[in-house]
């Protein structure tokens, strides 16, 4: 019997807004983001926009780049481009086939995107055709394969993966694996940052268990803990929830910031495309 795919349309993921701020989930990778596109000029492809979030701080920080957004889902197209300047151009595509010509972008990015594919090296091979000559690919992946994180036990040792069923998650990355995998596609490694360390990555494995043996484990729940308070109904218990929710977050970015060169549950990867000569 085979398995019900992710239906990537019941809901939005990036509905909120990345910022360079110790209280936003998304500082660190829009940080790292932004380093790596720091000699970029030009048109710059975001694959896997989901609702834009990562676009729009991409063109609060960057408003000199060509911002172009693409996803699969036609509902998250839609609240893209109703939450976002006009000045970003945002695209239902196929990641497999990209509506571009060769060679069309400086660089690409992506966020928790490889990790949700079936055929990630033919996406790469994609990636790299769009890209220009030593053009610079940004790509932020779950290392959850990993003996560094939790979830790389819990698959080792109980086959147990709590994030296929619930937020989609079919790849279990180890470092080597995705280096492998982009050298493999005609994309130069060049240096990588780690985020999410022990403490957030406790959080988050206490909130995935809850989720899975509650039955609340499905397609339609939120992506993540935050999402899910954030988006309750604003009332006096939700106030008293966002203050120890922001202190979870800033301790996670204090970690990360910190620990970016120790093994961590995520890795963002800056690559270039392989000069042809």
């Amino acid at each position: 019997m085979m398995k019900k795919k992710f239906d990537y349309n019941q809901r939005v993921w990036g509905m909120g807004e990345a910022r360079l701020s110790p209280v936003n989930w998304g500082a660190l990778n829009l940080k790292y983001c932004l380093e790596a596109l720091k000699e970029v000029r030009g048109r710059v492809l975001e694959v896997g926009c989901g609702g834009g979030v990562f676009t729009r701080g991409i063109k609060h920080h960057r408003p000199d780049l060509d911002l172009v957004g693409l996803d699969i889902s036609q509902k998250s197209i839609r609240f893209a481009r109703s939450a976002s300047s006009k000045k970003i151009k945002f695209i239902k595509g196929d990641v497999y086939r990209l509506p571009f010509k060769n060679d069309s972008f400086e660089a690409v990015v992506c966020f928790d995107l490889l990790e949700h594919l079936e055929a990630p090296e033919k996406a790469l091979g994609e990636i790299k055709r769009v890209l220009k000559n030593e053009g610079v690919f940004y790509s932020v992946v779950p290392l959850e394969g990993s003996l560094f994180t939790f979830h790389g036990w819990l698959w080792r040792l109980f086959r147990l993966n709590l994030k296929e069923k619930q937020i989609g998650h079919i790849q279990r990355f180890t470092l080597r694996e995705l280096f492998g995998l982009l050298e493999r596609s005609g994309l130069r490694p060049v240096s990588h940052k780690y985020t999410r360390h022990l403490f957030i990555e406790s959080v988050e494995v206490i909130y995935r268990f809850w989720r899975h043996f509650s039955n609340k484990g499905n397609e339609n729940d939120p992506f993540s803990a935050e999402e899910e308070l954030r988006g309750l109904k604003r009332s006096w218990p939700k106030n008293l929830l966002i203050l120890p929710l922001n202190a979870i977050i800033s301790l996670s970015f204090l970690e990360s910031w910190f620990f970016e060169k120790i093994p961590g549950h995520t890795v963002g990867i800056i690559a270039k495309r392989i000069k042809i000569e």
